[in-house]
């Protein structure tokens, strides 16, 4: 047994440079993925603050795209709070920044999650190793920081 350590080896070798080929490809279908997911996730927001807009909600919560990897949710007057959201490869980086009046300091937050894809050509949008479940669902953990904020 201790002299096919050799082929053990090799064979481990071989696991470990499919497995890393694997590893680049699926990146590479998230990173060409990407935009369109990200484009679902900016229309799913923009008919969120729509429907929030429509329930009553504060008119002075706006949503603004800067095309084509941007966007912003923000609300001037006080309590004022805002969310920047922009694609950066294959991860969407979070900006919140609150701030209750004009004596108070800024308050700012940061999160992010990346986007992944399988070998089958899959792409999702995945936070703390766990995949969202659809646009609404990332839509809800974007908006709901803000409308708690500003309610």
């Amino acid at each position: 047994m201790a002299d096919n350590w050799v082929e053990r080896y090799m064979i481990e070798k071989k696991q470990g440079s499919i497995k890393q080929q694997a590893d680049l490809r699926m990146a590479e279908i998230a990173k060409d993925g990407s935009p369109r997911l990200f484009r679902a996730i900016v229309d799913r927001v923009r008919s969120d603050m729509d429907r929030y807009h429509k329930s009553g909600g504060d008119k002075s919560l706006r949503f603004d795209f800067i095309p084509s990897r941007r966007f912003v949710v923000s609300k001037s007057s006080y309590p004022a709070a805002g969310l920047e959201v922009e694609l950066k490869e294959a991860t969407v980086e979070c900006r919140y920044f609150f701030k209750l009046d004009d004596t108070a300091s800024l308050d700012e937050r940061f999160k992010h999650f990346r986007i992944a894809a399988d070998l089958h050509g899959n792409v999702q949008a995945v936070r703390n190793g766990l995949p969202f479940t659809d646009e609404s669902e990332i839509s809800a953990e974007l908006l709901k920081p803000v409308l708690d904020y500003i309610h």
